[in-house]
């Protein structure tokens, strides 16, 4: 996603620089450099999701495991902190992916606007 939204960005200046309008390729800069900006946070903030979901995915598995292997009294004990704690990833993970989302519809925000 990094390199694609590099080369889009690199073809964007390229397009600036044909532009004969100069009203028009300062209102296009302006637009790619706002753009620019929102995209390197919604990176960052996916980034941060990414970081989430991996030790969420981890937990999950594990549970998953040692469900397959049978659920005894004592299994059972075992499962609530494990639970416990795929849940509190969970709610990270949920919390870092809305914050995505929201960074995303204001790029289309940015897009959509006159």
């Amino acid at each position: 996603m990094r390199d694609r939204g590099a080369a889009y960005f690199d073809t964007w200046d390229k397009q600036l620089k044909a532009m004969s309008t100069p009203e028009v390729a300062a209102i296009a800069a302006k637009r790619k450099d706002e753009l620019a900006a929102k995209y390197a946070e919604v990176l960052t903030t996916m980034q941060g999701a990414r970081a989430a979901f991996d030790p969420f995915w981890a937990d999950m598995s594990a549970l998953r495991d040692a469900a397959k292997k049978g659920v005894t009294q004592d299994t059972q004990k075992n499962f609530a902190d494990q639970v416990k704690a795929a849940r509190d990833k969970a709610n990270t993970l949920k919390d870092r992916v809305g914050a995505a989302s929201a960074e995303l519809n204001q790029v289309s925000v940015i897009y959509t606007r006159p």
